[in-house]
């Protein structure tokens, strides 16, 4: 998701947002690791994401 679109949600959906892209990266981590995941870098695009979103949670509570 782009950082523009983040930026338009409120901070409940962020919140639902996160927790479902954390589930998600924990899922491609156990696909990697029985070898069922074709693309490795989907697990690096799900660690940038959680990162965007928590950094705009972070910004929102300032």
């Amino acid at each position: 998701m782009d950082f523009k679109e983040l930026k338009q949600k409120t901070g409940q959906e962020l919140n639902a947002l996160l927790f479902e892209t954390r589930q998600k990266l924990a899922e491609l981590r156990k696909k990697a690791l029985t070898g069922e995941l074709k693309k490795v870098s989907d697990i690096s695009v799900a660690r940038k994401a959680i990162a965007r979103i928590k950094t705009l949670l972070k910004t929102e509570k300032k």
